[in-house]
């Protein structure tokens, strides 16, 4: 597989859970319980960061070999 490839595959990713974020979003406008409430915001905060990370990597992962590109010095060896 190669990093292009691999781009597409963090994009689709992105996408999935961008959707399972906004259903989140929904659920929690419509609720309520505030039981049901807590746990809804807490399962959108911890997926904000997977959604930012799909992101960041498909942007890498397609500009890997694109001199011009700085990168992101999180994912530098």
């Amino acid at each position: 597989m190669t990093l292009s490839q691999l781009s597409v595959q963090y994009d689709a990713s992105a996408a999935l859970v961008a959707g399972r974020l906004a259903q989140l979003r929904l659920a929690l406008r419509t609720t309520g319980d505030q039981e049901e409430a807590r746990r809804l915001r807490r399962r959108i905060a911890e997926l904000r960061p997977m959604l930012e990370q799909c992101r960041r990597l498909t942007q890498l992962t397609a500009r890997y070999y694109d001199r011009s590109f700085c990168g992101y010095g999180e994912y530098r060896i």
